[in-house]
């Protein structure tokens, strides 16, 4: 429960970018809430900083992540009863965090996050350079590349289970 103090602190900020279905009845500008100390912000300088992945341990996690994909370990902090293990791939901003499944929940999610979609897209600027690479470490995919309007692609599974593709965007002669 807010106080009342608390409540009176909180201000209403007119917020050009974010739009409500009524806008155009009420002859107003959109607004957001801050709290004190907040400062308005526009969701054009939002970005995907991190996404989490449940792994069954650590160990495993980082031979597929790093030594496997050769994704870089950014970050691999012991916090006690789990660690803080980050990774990315070369040239992207977007972090994988391996998150450790603990309780049963966990452990029966792991690798369907997704419920057995492709959710997971790594890109590349030479589709058979990698495909031939990652084969060669292991990766067994799920079909032939295949040719689409967005580009060329074949699906994996990662040793957890969760589908990926590799793809090489852009047109393709189909």
């Amino acid at each position: 429960m807010v106080s009342a103090p608390a409540f009176r602190a909180i201000r209403r900020v007119p917020c050009a970018d974010r739009q409500h279905p009524f806008d155009r009845f009420r002859r107003r500008e959109p607004y957001i809430y801050l709290a004190p100390g907040m400062v308005p912000t526009s969701s054009a300088g939002m970005k995907l900083s991190a996404f989490s992945i449940l792994v069954p341990d650590y160990g495993s996690g980082l031979a597929f992540f790093r030594d496997t994909l050769g994704f870089d370990l950014c970050e691999d902090v012991d916090q006690g009863r789990k660690r803080w293990i980050t990774l990315r791939a070369p040239g992207s901003d977007t972090r994988i965090v391996l998150a450790r499944a603990d309780t049963p929940a966990q452990q029966a999610a792991i690798g369907n996050q997704a419920g057995e979609r492709v959710w997971l897209f790594l890109q590349t600027d030479d589709f058979e350079r990698d495909h031939t690479r990652l084969t060669r470490a292991g990766i067994i995919f799920e079909e032939e590349p295949r040719d689409e309007p967005y580009g060329r692609v074949a699906v994996f599974r990662d040793p957890f289970g969760n589908r990926w593709d590799l793809i090489c965007p852009g047109p393709t002669p189909l």
